[in-house]
């Protein structure tokens, strides 16, 4: 639960909150919409240092559907960030941006 996430953001466990991601997508997939509590904790795990979160809000950037606003430059910084905390995967998407 949101919740959960919470507590686990603000004990900086970087793990537990990448399990918040999962729930970003799953609840995009049912309902085309995001939470805005989902929004604030895939930031929040971003800002933690945790790459896939960075990854992930880098695309949500580029993707105005998901209830970010477009911003190619916000969701470059999100991917070099990504990049340069060891996340390779995120040269690739840099590349295509």
């Amino acid at each position: 639960s949101l919740e959960v996430l919470s507590l686990a953001a603000s004990f900086d466990n970087k793990d537990l909150v990448t399990a918040w991601e999962f729930s970003f997508i799953i609840s995009f997939e049912k309902t085309g919409e995001h939470e805005p509590l989902a929004q604030f904790y895939l930031l929040e795990a971003a800002q933690l240092g945790n790459t896939k979160a960075q990854i992930h809000v880098g695309k949500c950037y580029l993707q105005e559907e998901t209830g970010f606003p477009y911003d190619s430059q916000k969701a470059l910084g999100w991917l070099h960030q990504a990049y340069e905390n060891g996340e390779q995967s995120a040269c690739l998407l840099i590349a295509s941006t």
